[in-house]
Formats: structure tokens, sequence, C-alpha cells
């Protein structure tokens, strides 16, 4: 039988304990309390906050999740409906968004790769070279010559591709006609450039302005000029009379992508 003198210890933390125990600042402590994450008792007078073991026990999760990238709300959420099942899904859900933002840092990784890649050549002599490419997709911005017009939902729509650079790209489109004729000129379209296994991951939408580039086979090359003169194909004359030098006939548009 245990001596009822005996002192009964209770897992009771006061607000700075608990803050040191977590790395929190006390007023993270009452943020926690606002969004309902704690329910700390009120002791004496002064109603000083004390914490229980179940306290703890949400706060540990609380940070748990929180490394594993839930938000505050979320644990609330995952704590109060604690079910196999619920906890499940918002595990899933959690599990395809950290595997898509790696998905995105390697691609993004790759394309600064590429990007390092043609600034090397850019200080050496024209190279050439013919590549299967995979499908594109791109974005019409605007024609170069006239004024630029677009509707809320397409600035939206701009900002939102802007929003994934690197892995969508500025790009010119030439049109073949254009290419293919003695004019010096060129009706030049604006525009972003993303491949197509990038839109898909982006969970970028099919839209009237959207085009899809299939995939085949490319001549790849580095193409300098100034910026200003858009509507001029002279910045292509070195990739035209490569083609025309070695037999390689034009069947699309000229795309670039910056």
């Amino acid at each position: 039988m245990a001596d009822k003198n005996e002192k009964k210890y209770e897992y009771v933390y006061s607000s700075s304990e608990v803050s040191k125990y977590y790395g929190l600042t006390v007023k993270g402590m009452e943020y926690y309390e606002k969004c309902g994450l704690v329910i700390p008792e009120r002791a004496g007078q002064s109603k000083v906050r004390r914490y229980s073991l179940l306290d703890n026990y949400r706060l540990y999760f609380s940070r748990l999740y929180k490394n594993a990238g839930f938000s505050i709300q979320q644990t609330v959420d995952m704590l109060e409906n604690n079910t196999v099942e619920h906890l499940g899904e918002a595990f899933d859900k959690r599990i395809d968004a950290i595997r898509r933002d790696i998905l995105i840092k390697e691609r993004t990784a790759e394309e600064l790769e590429y990007m390092r890649r043609m600034m090397r050549l850019a200080g050496e002599e024209p190279f050439f070279e013919i590549v299967e490419e995979e499908g594109f997709y791109r974005l019409f911005v605007r024609q170069f010559s006239g004024p630029h017009r677009s509707s809320h939902e397409e600035t939206r729509e701009y900002k939102t591709w802007n929003d994934y650079l690197p892995l969508t790209n500025a790009s010119l489109r030439f049109p073949l006609e254009d290419c293919q004729s003695d004019s010096e000129a060129a009706d030049t379209e604006i525009g972003l450039i993303v491949r197509e296994k990038d839109f898909n991951v982006l969970g970028l939408c099919v839209s009237g302005r959207t085009r899809h580039i299939p995939a085949g086979r490319f001549l790849h090359t580095l193409l300098c000029g100034e910026a200003l003169t858009l509507s001029s194909k002279a910045r292509l004359k070195p990739a035209l009379e490569y083609m025309q030098a070695h037999g390689l006939r034009q069947t699309g548009d000229a795309f670039t992508r910056m």
C-alpha cells in the first residue's frame, strides 16, 4: 500500500519550461493556444498557464508534423480527428506534395545545368547540333507588333507560368513562312515555353493561349542578338545558313528559350 504522505508527482509544466523543451517562445505558446493546439489550465490568482502531459503530447506531434511540412491548422485537424483513415489520407497528400517538390527541385537543377552549359558556349564559336527533343508547351503572351492586350484571366495565367521560372522560359516564335521568305522582317511572337513533362508536373492547364509542340528532331544552337530587335530575323541568320549549307529542311516554326 502506498504511503498517503508520499508526494504526488504530476506531469505539469510552466510556459517557460515547455517553450524551452520545444524551442518555442512564450508568445509562440500563446499562439498555439489561440489556434487550439494546446489548452493549458490556469492556476492561482495570476492565472499562470500550466501544461499537462496531453498538452506535451500535442506539442510533440505539432513539431513532428511541422517538420513534415504540415501547417498548424492541419496539425490541429489531425489531432482532433486522429483516425487511421483521416491521418492516412493527410499523409498520402503530403507524401505526394513532397515528391512533387523533390521532382521540381531536380528539374530546376537540370535546367540550371543547361543554362550553365549555354553560358560556357556563349563565348565560343557558333555551334549546331541535331537533337531529339521531347514535346513542349508554349504560352502566347503577345505579338511583338501591335499593342499588348490581356484579360484578367490571361494575366493570371501568365503570372502562374512566371511563378515556375526557370522550368518555364521566356520564348520567341518565328513563323515558318517568315523564316523561308526573303524579307528580313518577322512577325515575332513573345511567350513562355516549358517541357511537356514539366507542364504536367507543375499542373499547368491547356487553354486558348497554349500550344503543344510535338517531340521531334530539332536543330539546336545558341542565338545572340539585340533584345530590342525582335521584329527582325537577323539573329536566325547563322542557323538558316547552316541548314541551307547542310541540306536541312525547316518543317516548323523556329522557337527560342532563354
